[in-house]
């Protein structure tokens, strides 16, 4: 993905406190999502935000916020894996390839579903009182792709 430097050297309280009320804090070491605007395919969707002209990842607004510096040539990468989590102590910079090399290592990397699994989801989803989040851990997917599925956005041609 390719990235520009942010438009922006600071940042009003305003623009701050605008950014931080879509941040659902949750404990220290919990996920914190973004609770605004998101943008992306399924399973692998950031938070969005637009300031001072910018319209982008609003965790590199959130880097900027916390840090006090554009992470700009580098990437806003999660070690907890949710592109939409906003807690600083998930975030570390890297580059393209690290992300690459995360996902791979991870085994996240081109993680696909077959039919057979789809229908086992769906019948779990659909006779029990798992979660999706469970269901997606079982799978080693994101929870979202999980949601999709259950509601018939993705696999709609699985019973």
């Amino acid at each position: 993905m390719r990235i520009k430097p942010l438009p922006f050297s600071s940042l009003t309280d305003k623009q701050k406190a605008r950014y931080w009320k879509h941040v659902n804090k949750r404990g220290p070491n919990e996920c914190w999502p973004w609770t605004a605007s998101v943008g992306g395919p399924v399973g692998r969707q950031q938070g969005q935000m637009t300031v001072e002209g910018y319209h982008g990842h609003a965790t590199r607004v959130g880097w900027f916020i916390v840090h006090g510096f554009d992470p700009y040539p580098l990437h806003v990468l999660h070690t907890c894996d949710h592109g939409i989590c906003h807690n600083p102590a998930h975030w570390f910079q890297g580059t393209n390839q690290d992300n690459i090399n995360d996902r791979n290592k991870k085994g996240r990397g081109g993680r696909e579903l077959t039919t057979a699994q789809v229908e086992t989801i769906k019948m779990i989803l659909r006779t029990t009182n798992r979660s999706q989040q469970s269901v997606a851990n079982e799978y080693r997917v994101h929870q979202t792709l999980i949601s999709a599925i259950h509601r018939g956005i993705v696999w709609k041609h699985v019973a």
